[in-house]
């Protein structure tokens, strides 16, 4: 396992013991043990998140807490997305959802009618 896990730590040098740990025993979770998972979250496909953890640690892992801490917006995203499903909690329509909504307002072509003034020729 931690050979496969290698390639996402090339910047720094892991023991990958205390990940191990905690996939035995949920109760060992330390700082290093959460910047791992978090590394892992941020980099890897989410079936191999799946063959790596199963759901039920997943669904453990992800937290509103835990996906506060990811950096890439658009991932921190769709983790919150995953995690009201697993959760069973309720989403929003597509499209409808108040971000959405805040982004479209917004676009390039929305005023493009009504931002110049009209004359006659």
């Amino acid at each position: 396992m931690t050979k496969d896990l290698k390639k996402y730590f090339w910047d720094y040098n892991i023991d990958f013991k205390n990940l191990e740990r905690y996939l035995e025993n949920k109760s060992n979770y330390d700082l290093e043990t959460e910047l791992i998972l978090k590394r892992l979250f941020e980099r890897m496909y989410w079936y191999d998140l799946i063959d790596l953890f199963g759901i039920e640690r997943i669904k453990e892992i992800l937290t509103k807490e835990f996906i506060s801490k990811i950096h890439n917006k658009e991932r921190k995203q769709r983790l919150e997305f995953a995690r009201r499903i697993l959760h069973k909690e309720p989403i929003p329509p597509t499209g409808w959802n108040p971000e959405a909504v805040k982004r479209n307002k917004n676009t390039i072509l929305s005023n493009r009618w009504y931002s110049t003034k009209q004359t006659l020729l």
